[in-house]
């Protein structure tokens, strides 16, 4: 299948191409799905395809919206059926891989993933299968950074966004970064559309009686069912006070079970929403005039706390499900407790901290779980520590401390259970994290996941539990204390690190609670030491329980309802609630997010990001520069170039430079180079020692200089070389198109004397046996490659051809020193060298000057790889290595990737690549080189020089760039800048 998979890489299935569809419909579901209103998607979808149902782009997005809202099972199914009809298209193949690992077959959804990067490398849905399997091996780092690549490729996709603040609260950040990354979201949240709110719900299934004087409340989850949430919720549903509080149930999820039922029974009023597109939910939540309304996911899977942006109850408030903050200020409370909660609180949650005296959850299984009396350490003969749970918590700090107990506790063990651990991958990694920590892997006992009452078993085999940090354990904690067997926590400064501490406090067990690495070792090496204590705990742990809220539902429900009620009671008067000081994220964190999102055309959610830096950074002058591109869009330059000036002033230092290389462009675009002087010159007092910066200016000054008259200093006459003849290889299908770039060329490009010159046409299909015909001919002694999307500008072109390729055998306009990856052109900018000129994106009729990389002379030497749009090649020098004459067939459909890896079989055999700066080229964009196959081009040259397309590296896409008003104007600013660079 793989090899099949180029069919369809970049184009619509043809089981999809029907000009007879009913386009409305089917544009209607695509426009709610990329709104995130996956349930009216669903109806649109299933709609259209009774009609269609072998088009493979809609089962895709079906079986995408049908996952989104918690329906695996038909999402699996529908993926199924997508993968039959088409196992080419690449989004079926990435969700193909996806459903294999989460069956936790990791190792089997790799390839498929690896080839699908190479083929896009943009595609977000592999970055985010790969943020999720790198998760579930427990590398929280790697997950972070996959999933903010693909939520940033496809930034208003509210699942991609959850999956990245998922991801980071396991990851090793500080906590109110971590609480920035959340008010991030919030901010730059798209508004849901209102237009759908006429819509209205079906009366007979959803009205609530008239309302009496109890107290309405709701609580909105998709866990009603066999999830870790019904460990705390039923202990508070069932022990509300049915007398002053009328509970109203909204179950998200199209899952029931056992425990859906029994928590059905002790509602009020039970009402299945997972099927409600959004505008329904909304209208039909409202309609119930709630009180109070509790959500019980924040950003876990399946949640819709999007919609609590906006009122929905007189107070909406969050809890039990999700540690940090959901980042919405539009929420007033979250429950926290008075061992959680401290003066510094508000840094921590955009919400007011709702500090309960006790805890802020209760724990109570509901089932029978038998404690064995005699601690393990006894019945064994040595202790035994213990981790439970998801192993992305497990970070580097938590393994060194682990290593150090063991360490210290020399007959000890270390159990570790884990879900991931039925993923063979998963074990591995794990395996090889634990041994680089230093621990003895014979000491280790990795266990899958236990389930019912052998879970609460599992327990009996553990002496202590050591907790995670900076994400404690949870349920895991609650488990283990309820089973007997104490915790040593480290606690940080918020509740996703002081779950431990909440617990261990509520048990009477704060000297298990500690503050650094340094006493969590030496309380884990004591309590092991203290197996009276152990076997005494075992004995008193229910006990312990249920005197205080965390184990005594009654006790929790009555604080949990005062809260309620006095808050509920201040939002009626008017009192305000809360003013978070969550912090935001770095300004040029923001403005880099904004410069990312706008790489795939998301322009108003660029905007929002933008938006929201300047309301948190006014002087942030890169954010206003971002700002401008509302004017510039439309060609209003003076507007946008009128913005910025009034505003420099206030600017930070850091960022003027970068303002007022923007104006200048703006007043070249103009025309007016008498004010783009001036403020070039103050770009001069403001630029640091940035060697890409003073580039930047160089090059501004540059074009100001030959717009004056200046050009570069013709050098003295070259001495006639040797007689000999250069062959033009134009490469384009179209006779006209030939002879109009022929002649262009032959009338432009000056020859040195005693230098003939030849054209041949190379049709795109035919470039393998025209190459090496023309590599064979000893009459041309250098070809020239030029592609239909190059236009060749410099009079001196075959000059610096010669002249160049005396000391080389092998020219171009771009190239890198080493091909560490297929892309090179995004390698680190020390990487590469090149120079160009292509049509201007911003104003018809101009062109952009372009140079990448830190080279400034003309001619780089040293090079591995070249761009293959225009080649410069000593024939007889390549001619003289046997197999370099030799094309492979599948090549020659991949644009110029076939002359790109000539370039580097060059390389490899010995002979000297370089660059030209100064060429005169101008390579348009707009034109696209024949690429059918270029997907399985790509893939044939990751496999044969071994690039890792799953290695995430360092990406430099800095191009230094000036505005000219025609090829011509350009070529004298490029001889300049690199004659003056010399």
């Amino acid at each position: 299948m793989l090899l099949r998979l180029v069919k369809n890489l970049f184009a619509r299935p043809a089981t999809s191409a029907h000009s007879s569809k009913p386009i409305s419909t089917q544009e209607q579901a695509q426009t709610l799905f990329h709104r995130g209103d996956f349930r009216s998607a669903i109806l649109a979808y299933r709609s259209y395809l009774e009609e269609f149902p072998h088009d493979v782009l809609a089962l895709n997005d079906l079986g995408c919206c049908l996952a989104n809202t918690g329906d695996d099972a038909g999402a699996a199914a529908v993926f199924d059926q997508a993968f039959s009809l088409d196992d080419a298209y690449l989004p079926v193949v990435v969700n193909h891989a996806k459903a294999i690992a989460d069956r936790q077959m990791s190792g089997e959804a790799l390839p498929y993933l690896r080839q699908a990067k190479v083929y896009d490398a943009d595609f977000y849905a592999s970055d985010a299968v790969l943020g999720a399997i790198a998760l579930a091996m427990g590398n929280a780092e790697l997950a972070c950074q996959r999933a903010k690549r693909a939520w940033l490729a496809s930034f208003d996709n509210l699942r991609l966004a959850n999956c990245y603040l998922l991801n980071c609260a396991y990851h090793d950040i500080d906590e109110a970064q971590l609480a920035a990354e959340h008010r991030f979201w919030a901010e730059t949240l798209a508004p849901r559309a209102q237009a759908d709110d006429a819509e209205t719900c079906d009366a007979s299934l959803t009205a609530l009686p008239e309302r009496s004087s109890k107290i309405r409340i709701g609580y909105w989850s998709p866990d009603f069912r066999n999830h870790s949430v019904r460990y705390f919720f039923r202990p508070l549903l069932e022990n509300h006070d049915r007398d002053r509080f009328e509970i109203v149930l909204y179950h998200d999820i199209p899952k029931s079970d056992e425990y859906t039922a029994r928590i059905r029974e002790k509602a009020d009023h039970f009402i299945d929403v997972s099927d409600l597109p959004d505008a329904r939910f909304v209208a039909l939540i409202r309609s119930h005039q709630l009180d109070v309304l509790i959500e019980l996911a924040g950003h876990t899977s399946n949640n819709r706390v999007n919609l609590l942006q906006e009122c929905l109850a007189t107070v909406q408030l969050s809890g039990l499900g999700y540690p940090p903050t959901t980042g919405l200020g539009t929420i007033d409370g979250k429950f926290l407790d008075i061992h959680l909660a401290d003066a510094d609180s508000a840094r921590y949650y955009a919400e007011m901290p709702l500090v309960l005296p006790n805890s802020f959850w209760c724990f109570d299984p509901m089932e029978e779980a038998p404690i064995e009396p005699v601690p393990a350490a006894v019945r064994n003969g040595y202790p035994t520590f213990a981790c439970i749970g998801n192993i992305a918590k497990i970070g580097d700090r938590t393994l060194a401390c682990w290593a150090e107990i063991l360490h210290r506790v020399p007959d000890a063990r270390l159990l570790l259970r884990s879900i991931s651990f039925n993923d063979p991958a998963a074990l591995d990694a794990m395996r090889e994290r634990v041994g680089n920590a230093g621990i003895a892997l014979e000491r280790v006992d990795f266990r899958g996941p236990a389930g019912g009452a052998d879970f609460f078993a599992s327990y009996n085999d553990v002496d202590i539990v050591l907790d995670t940090y900076p994400f404690n354990g949870g349920t895991t904690s609650c488990f283990a204390t309820y089973m007997g067997v104490p915790i040593v926590s480290l606690a940080g400064k918020s509740l996703i690190s002081r779950m431990g501490r909440s617990i261990l406090n509520n048990l009477d067990l704060a000297d298990w609670v500690v503050d650094d690495a340094a006493a969590y070792v030496e309380r884990a090496v004591a309590g092991a030491a203290d197996v009276s204590f152990l076997a005494r705990f075992r004995v008193e742990a229910r006990e312990r329980f249920s005197r205080t809220a965390l184990g005594n539902g009654k006790l929790f429900a009555e604080q949990l309802e005062h809260s309620c009620t006095e808050l509920l009671q201040a939002k009626r008067d008017g009192v305000p609630c809360h003013e978070d000081a969550v912090a935001p994220l770095p300004a040029q964190e923001l403005v880099r997010r904004a410069y990312g999102v706008l790489r795939f055309g998301q322009y108003e959610a660029a905007q929002r990001i933008v938006d929201y830096c300047l309301r948190a950074y006014p002087a942030c002058g890169t954010a206003h520069i971002l700002n401008t591109q509302r004017l510039t869009a439309d060609g209003k330059y003076d507007e946008a170039a009128a913005y910025l000036l009034e505003r420099v002033e206030g600017f930070d230092a850091g960022d003027r430079f970068a303002v007022w290389v923007n104006i200048a462009r703006f007043q070249l675009l103009l025309g007016r180079d008498e004010e783009c002087r001036k403020v070039v010159a103050l770009a001069a007092t403001a630029v640091g020692e940035d060697a890409s910066d003073r580039a930047q200016l160089r090059m501004l000054e540059t074009c100001l200089k030959v717009r004056a008259g200046n050009r570069a200093v013709a050098g003295a006459r070259q001495p006639s070389v040797a007689a000999m003849r250069i062959m033009v290889l134009i490469v384009v299908d179209d006779p006209a198109a030939f002879e109009r770039k022929r002649d262009d060329i032959a009338s432009r490009c000056e020859l040195p004397a005693g230098v003939g010159l030849d054209f041949l046409r190379c049709s795109e299909q035919h470039k393998t046996r025209v190459y090496s015909a023309v590599l064979r001919e000893p009459s041309a002694d250098i070809v020239v490659i030029v592609h239909k999307n190059i236009d060749i500008h410099s009079a001196s072109f075959f000059r610096d051809v010669v002249s160049t390729l005396a000391h080389c055998d092998l020219l171009g306009i771009a190239g890198a020193r080493s091909w560490d990856r297929l892309d090179w052109r995004h390698s680190p900018a020390d990487n590469k060298a090149a120079s160009f000129m292509v049509p201007s994106g911003e104003k018809e009729g101009c062109f952009e000057m372009q140079q990448m990389g830190l080279e400034r002379s003309a001619a780089v030497h040293g090079l591995s790889v070249l761009d293959g749009s225009v080649l410069a090649l000593n024939r007889a020098r390549l001619a003289g290595i046997a197999g370099l004459g030799e094309f492979d067939p599948l090549l020659e459909d991949g644009a110029a990737l076939m002359e790109e890896d000539l370039s580097h079989r060059a390389h490899l055999a010995g002979l000297r690549l370089a660059v030209h700066q100064s060429l005169g080229v101008v390579m348009d964009w707009r034109l696209a080189l024949r690429n059918q196959h270029l997907g399985e081009v790509r893939w044939q040259l990751t496999q044969h020089y071994g690039f890792d397309p799953l290695t995430l590296r360092d990406e430099d896409r800095t191009i230094i760039s000036v505005p000219v008003g025609s090829p011509d104007e350009g070529v004298a600013v490029q001889q300049l800048f690199f004659e003056d660079s010399v």
